[in-house]
């Protein structure tokens, strides 16, 4: 396959590792909770470099607390857009498959997409950055050759301390760095 490497080197890495449908992610995590039986699901993009763990963990913490069934930074994002990731109960995840099974393979690559085109059927909301936070210009995600000469620059300002910046520090960086 050819992800082969990188199966190699999670291996190399002790990592746990599984391996589904190359072109079908949503089937991959449902395999996942079925193995697993984890309450909730985070689901991390890997075109996203600079994710917070903070974010995640108010994204889990909401969820729980307002007993959502999906909670993100991304709809009607206010964050920096590729910080956060989708916090969904096992719940959602294999309503979201059942759903799915049939439908057309971008409900299969972005996996809650049907949650957020048929909101009525879920309970969904999106992390609200507070205002020093609130900078939905900045695009973080990874998706293009110029997206990843931005965030290189921005790493390469936050050398020594890749692991531990936080959203504050990335806007900051960013803005410092006059990008755009």
């Amino acid at each position: 396959q050819k992800d082969d490497a990188l199966a190699v080197l999670a291996k190399s890495l002790g990592w746990h590792l599984y391996r589904g449908d190359e072109e079908d992610v949503l089937s991959r995590f449902f395999d996942l909770t079925k193995m697993e039986n984890p309450s909730l699901v985070v689901r991390v993009c890997a075109d996203n470099f600079a994710i917070s763990p903070e974010l995640i963990d108010q994204a889990v913490e909401v969820c729980i607390k307002r007993n959502l069934d999906i909670c993100n930074p991304f709809l009607k994002h206010t964050y920096p857009f590729g910080v956060g990731a989708e916090v969904a109960t096992s719940d959602a995840l294999k309503r979201v498959e059942n759903a799915t099974r049939n439908e057309e393979q971008s409900y299969r690559e972005h996996i809650f997409s049907w949650a957020y085109n048929n909101p009525g059927e879920y309970s969904i909301d999106t992390l609200k950055a507070p205002k020093f936070l609130s900078r939905p210009d900045i695009n973080v995600s990874v998706d293009t050759d110029r997206d990843l000469v931005r965030l290189r620059r921005v790493y390469s300002e936050l050398a020594n301390r890749e692991t531990k910046f936080d959203v504050e520090d990335l806007i900051t960086t960013w803005d410092r760095l006059g990008l755009t």
